[in-house]
């Protein structure tokens, strides 16, 4: 039987790993044969009875006998597929040269293929669209859609130069001239908004998209150029995107992104456009505030110029905790695989240990990190769920039928942003999670939730102390305080005391201190 590994990223690097401990145990064999036969003859020595010995224990020769063969000696004997679930790839290591020990990793993949199923079963249950589960698209990746929508680009220079051009000489003015300005914030589509106003008496300088010269066209030949342009590379401006966030945009994974953005915008942004069509809207709402910059500085509108700037910043919706939550999610897949690199390189040691002392213990060690490890893409799944149902949620209340445009794109893009950060939080507490639910620490979860309130507990036991003394003492103030015919007394203490005399005034310069009785 075939074995598979399924992995939520870092496939090729587990792939390595296991190609590593392959080599090391090709080269190692002799020593652990070696040892073997060493502690076989240990205890055969002491079964004769020649050395000194409370007696031999048989037990202690059959674990030793096992952990020999179940964790060094027998290789796995079937073929290993490490399946990358976000990519959809597979490396396999063929079983002819293998020398993988059938103890390190039949558990690692049973325990992989039955967390696996498990997962399948809350996908095909619990998600809201199959292209938006993690398995497919990754932690918070319909947040991260939209969010990336705020700094959407063609990344196309002659598109982005035409485009520029042509708000600036010819969408602009046009609009303003038929009181359409304001139709800019609340269109859903920019695009035919411009082409519906545009106009044949008026020309704009452009650049050709096949040569790279520069020409003079009517402003509606100009705009029907560009948006014929982006129909046409509309799967390039969308590889570039990707390419942004991190993935490869070629192949499998370019589909996955690809079905993914459009369950984004259908599924969580609930509007009919497909993820290109909303990309391409977010390239002209990006494109407004890029060409009101770049006109008011080319006329020297500084107020016009600083006016874009504070839009754009309030659009963008910017905050710190963005950069911590995003480098949190990134590293717990690095995290996930150094474990697994820490797992495959120790098992020689641990099988060593367990041979040497004739133990267990290290054994279950062992099988207890392979779950922890494999449990956390489970936690993830979890979580996301919950993280795209929240969402869903909260962009219905925004949008309410109306279509993707300038004047909802803020709130959209702020919702994101915090449930980017809510979730990268929450994804960086899954390790603790998987090993708390392995280790059946549920103790913990109580404590933890037991010290909420210590606070609060400590400032109402501190008044209750006060009140109880006789001396309640809270939120007071004291400023500027006087003291007049102050009296003193102790029950205890029969005799009076008056202290009288001639007042004294005390004046203090920078001279000195003058006393005046």
């Amino acid at each position: 039987m075939d074995l598979w590994l399924y992995v939520y990223g870092n496939s090729e690097f587990l792939w390595t790993i296991i190609n590593s401990v392959n080599f090391f145990m090709h080269n190692a064999m002799n020593f652990f044969k070696l040892s073997a036969v060493l502690s076989l003859l240990f205890f055969a020595i002491e079964a004769t009875g020649v050395l000194p010995t409370k007696g031999y224990d048989w037990m202690r020769f059959v674990k030793v006998y096992m952990l020999i063969n179940i964790f060094v000696l027998v290789p796995y004997p079937g073929g290993i597929t490490v399946h990358d679930e976000l990519t959809n790839e597979n490396f396999v290591i063929e079983p002819l040269d293998s020398k993988i020990p059938f103890g390190l990793i039949f558990p690692v993949a049973l325990v992989s293929m039955s967390v696996n199923r498990l997962i399948n079963l809350y996908q095909h249950n619990f998600a809201i669209d199959s292209n938006l589960a993690y398995s497919y698209s990754g932690m918070n990746f319909g947040a991260n859609f939209i969010k990336s929508l705020d700094d959407a680009s063609s990344h196309d220079d002659k598109f982005d130069f035409n485009l520029d051009n042509y708000m600036q000489n010819c969408g602009f003015p046009l609009l303003y001239k038929k009181g359409l300005l304001s139709e800019l914030r609340r269109t859903d589509d920019i695009f035919q908004l411009l082409k519906d106003n545009s106009s044949g008496s008026r020309w704009v300088q452009q650049v050709d998209f096949t040569s790279g010269a520069k020409i003079i066209k009517a402003c509606n030949l100009a705009i029907t150029d560009i948006d014929t342009y982006y129909n046409a590379h509309k799967d390039k401006i969308m590889a570039y995107n990707m390419q942004m966030s991190g993935a490869k945009p070629s192949g499998e994974t370019f589909t996955r992104y690809i079905n993914s953005a459009n369950a984004t915008t259908q599924t969580l942004m609930k509007i009919s456009k497909d993820s290109s069509q909303t990309l391409k809207q977010a390239i002209g709402m990006n494109m407004i505030m890029t060409s009101l910059k770049n006109g008011a500085q080319k006329v020297g509108n500084t107020s016009l110029a600083q006016a874009a700037y504070d839009a754009e910043q309030f659009q963008q919706y910017k905050k710190t905790g963005e950069l911590s939550g995003a480098a949190s999610a990134r590293t717990i897949p690095i995290l996930v695989g150094v474990g697994y690199a820490l797992l495959f390189f120790l098992y020689p040691i641990m099988v060593f240990m367990a041979i040497a002392v004739g133990s267990y213990k290290a054994v279950g060690t062992f099988l207890q990190l392979v779950i922890v490890i494999n449990i956390i893409p489970l936690i993830y799944e979890i979580l996301n769920y919950c993280a795209t149902f929240y969402l869903q949620t909260k962009l219905g209340v925004i949008i309410q039928g109306a279509a993707y445009n300038y004047d909802i794109s803020s709130s959209l893009y702020s919702y994101a942003d915090n449930m980017i950060v809510a979730g990268n939080w929450l994804a960086t507490s899954t390790p603790i999670i998987a090993y708390l639910l392995v280790s059946g620490a549920a103790v913990a979860f109580t404590q933890v939730f037991g010290h909420l309130n210590d606070p609060a507990k400590q400032a109402a036991t501190q008044a209750g102390n006060e009140q109880t003394h006789g001396s309640f003492n809270m939120g007071n103030t004291s400023i500027d305080n006087d003291s007049y015919n102050t009296v003193r007394g102790n029950k205890l203490d029969t005799q009076p005391f008056a202290n009288t005399g001639v007042p004294e005034l005390r004046d203090v310069t920078p001279g000195g201190a003058n006393t005046n009785i």
